[in-house]
């Protein structure tokens, strides 16, 4: 029987990385990549070329980086496929990846999307305005959009808890990590007294996601942690990255993360910082 306190703190991660577009939280798990611990990207959103900006901090890293783009317009069914082989060879002891990258939750919503269309019999890329008043049932549709339903957000929800429980699970010594845009949080300004005052932003941020998704998907990982990109004004660094390890969204498990809060990685290696508050990388 497996002691809790045999687990290796910087293996098995099970993480949701989240931040806004240009954040740099894709760089920063791409240094996770070496030639001990390559990565394999998932890149669905069709972004992977984003990782050439940050080649010269990489180094290495970005030598040990393999990619597939999947088309989501072609639902989730090619991904599920990679991720049935990974599992076979990981059952061997074949796998070579030891970072598993998936990118992102925007674009796997939109796969399951097209797939809870799929299965009302409405084809990807048809005529939507075409269909005939039998095929539209159970279906909102203005001109050629389909807009989701009650029932396509509960098929959402149910897919990211098979993916999770199917496969993020099924790698025990792999790190998998899912990224997800985040946006601006609206609402009410809580000390306006006139109910028809226009909507603010509030603090903290929310995954940019069908609200039910955005809401239970974080309940799913042990880890999660918020990119930001500051715009500081300073001549030495106009620009920072930071990480925070303790999020509007969860609470990281990891003690010594929790306890760290927040580091600055401008310009840093994340996978040395990231060592380094564990106390078993360099400069510990």
């Amino acid at each position: 029987m497996p002691k809790l306190t045999d687990l290796n703190p910087s293996e098995g991660i099970v993480a949701l990385i989240a931040g806004n577009a240009g954040s740099g939280k894709t760089s920063a798990i791409a240094s996770f990549a070496s030639r001990e611990s390559p990565m394999y990207v998932f890149d669905c959103d069709h972004r992977i070329r984003g990782l050439m900006g940050s080649k010269e901090w990489l180094q290495d890293s970005i030598d040990y980086i393999d990619y597939d783009q999947f088309d989501t317009r072609d639902g989730f069914k090619s991904v599920e496929q990679q991720f049935q082989q990974f599992a076979l060879k990981n059952d061997k002891r074949e796998l070579k990846y030891k970072n598993i990258l998936i990118e992102s939750v925007g674009s796997l919503a939109e796969m399951f999307l097209i797939d809870s269309l799929v299965q009302k019999g409405i084809k990807p890329g048809a005529d939507l305005s075409k269909l005939s008043t039998a095929d539209k049932k159970g279906l909102k549709i203005t001109g050629n959009i389909a807009f989701p339903t009650p029932d396509d957000y509960h098929y959402g929800k149910r897919a990211f808890h098979i993916l999770f429980y199917n496969y993020f699970t099924a790698f025990p010594k792999v790190n998998i990590f899912l990224s997800g845009w985040t946006t601006d949080r609206w609402g009410k300004d809580p000390q306006a007294e006139n109910p028809y005052a226009p909507e603010i932003i509030l603090p903290g941020k929310k995954l940019l996601a069908t609200a039910k998704i955005a809401s239970e998907l974080p309940g799913y990982f042990d880890e999660i942690w918020e990119f930001e990109k500051e715009e500081s004004g300073g001549k030495l660094n106009p620009v920072q990255y930071k990480v925070k390890f303790n999020s509007y969204l969860a609470k990281t498990c990891n003690p010594a993360l929790s306890k760290k809060r927040e580091i600055d990685i401008t310009g840093k290696n994340f996978k040395i910082e990231f060592e380094k508050i564990l106390g078993n990388g360099k400069g510990a």
